[in-house]
């Protein structure tokens, strides 16, 4: 008599391996939406690997519909399955299948197509993901490589650049001659520079303003400014010490351009010491006074004299006869020393002021000024060129 619980066990099992041909049918009809195709979980069945043969496990439970003898120890072989003698193989599909083994086979169809269906979510989300994650990687990139989008007025802009770059790169460079009259200038003197500036491109005079610069209290100072027409200018300035100077051209379409700055020197002059002279006009006399309020005729000498030229001389007139170069009277120039004398004895002293005239602090009560020589015996000393 036919093992019935068996039976029924084995139909069961029967059923779930119909399921998984229906399943591997319909995957094969209807591809993954990822365009590969995912082969459904086989259900009851079990390979096992042993040696270079092949086990299958079949009986009860594995979706066959025969019980199968087990295997005797250190049997390595393929089990074969048992059927009683003279009874016909099952009728294959799930129409001759009973109810029960059909309600079972229903319930494993829809677990294993929701399991099918979770994996397959499972697998778009991670492709959606991955998806989003290459396109924002391909943004940073092309934000990176700005191969955005420009706007009319940002296109405009990126085509009028090259231009303006092209108009700054086209700009000359000029070059300037320059000559300047004397670099050692007696103090109170006209310094002349000369500059003619050329355009290089076509050896032609370029157009433009040249200025003359001074180096002053860590700046360059323009003293004098000229355009340049047809030719040369000429530049002019008065510096009252030793300097450095510079011609500095700017015109359009060429580079501004400077020369090479020269040094100036300024040496003392009889003009600088006169101009010392003056800023004292109207000063007391007071006997012994050597400045800067009042004087005597010695000490107004001796001040002006180491103001403007940095000369020292002695506080007595007698001894400031013995300083500096003897002139003859004839050939005296303004900022020589006057020296008065009652023999040869200098009683009196004075700066010599032009046609005639000197500037000193006379007596007590007078002041320092400009008065007419009143006596012939006098020397002249010459301590300035």
């Amino acid at each position: 008599m036919p093992n019935t619980e068996s039976d029924q066990c084995g139909a069961d099992d029967h059923g779930r391996i119909q399921v998984a041909k229906i399943r591997r049918r319909h995957t094969a009809r209807r591809p993954h939406r990822t365009g590969s195709r995912r082969a459904l979980p086989r259900t009851g069945r079990c390979d096992t690997a042993v040696g270079q043969t092949t086990t299958r496990q079949s009986g009860a439970g594995t979706g066959d519909p025969y019980p199968v003898s087990p295997a005797p120890p250190g049997f390595h072989g393929r089990r074969i399955r048992e059927r009683p003698r003279g009874e016909a193989a099952p009728i294959r599909g799930r129409a001759c299948l009973p109810a029960r083994t059909r309600q079972l086979t229903s319930q494993a169809c829809r677990r294993d197509f929701s399991t099918v269906h979770e994996h397959s979510s499972r697998r778009r989300r991670r492709t959606s993901v991955g998806t989003g994650t290459v396109a924002l990687s391909l943004g940073l990139c092309l934000c990176a490589g700005q191969l955005v989008a420009a706007s009319p007025a940002a296109a405009a802009t990126a085509t009028v650049t090259p231009v303006t770059a092209s108009a700054a790169a086209a700009k000359i460079t000029p070059q300037i001659a320059t000559k300047a009259s004397t670099r050692n200038l007696a103090w109170g003197s006209t310094l002349k520079i000369t500059a003619k500036v050329i355009d290089p491109a076509t050896g032609q005079v370029a157009k433009g303003t040249v200025r003359l610069q001074g180096w002053s209290n860590g700046a360059w100072r323009t003293w004098d400014t000229d355009t340049v027409k047809g030719g040369a200018v000429t530049l002019t300035a008065k510096p009252t010490k030793t300097v450095w100077v510079r011609t500095l051209f700017t015109g359009t379409g060429y580079n501004q351009q400077a020369t090479t700055k020269v040094k100036v020197k300024v040496r003392a002059s009889g003009a600088k010491v006169l101009a010392e002279a003056k800023k004292h006009k109207g000063a007391l006399y007071l006997f012994g006074a050597a400045g800067p309020k009042r004087f005597d005729c010695s000490g107004f000498t001796k001040y002006v004299y180491k103001k403007a030229a940095g000369k020292s001389l002695p506080h007595k007139a007698n001894s400031q006869q013995k300083y500096g170069k003897s002139v003859a009277k004839s050939n005296k120039k303004i900022g020589d020393l006057i020296i008065f004398r009652n023999g040869s004895y200098g009683y009196h002293a004075g700066i010599y002021a032009g046609n005639g005239y000197v500037y000193d602090s006379p007596h007590s009560g007078a002041r320092v000024g400009k008065h007419k020589i009143w006596n012939s015996n006098y020397v002249v000393r010459r301590l300035v060129a």
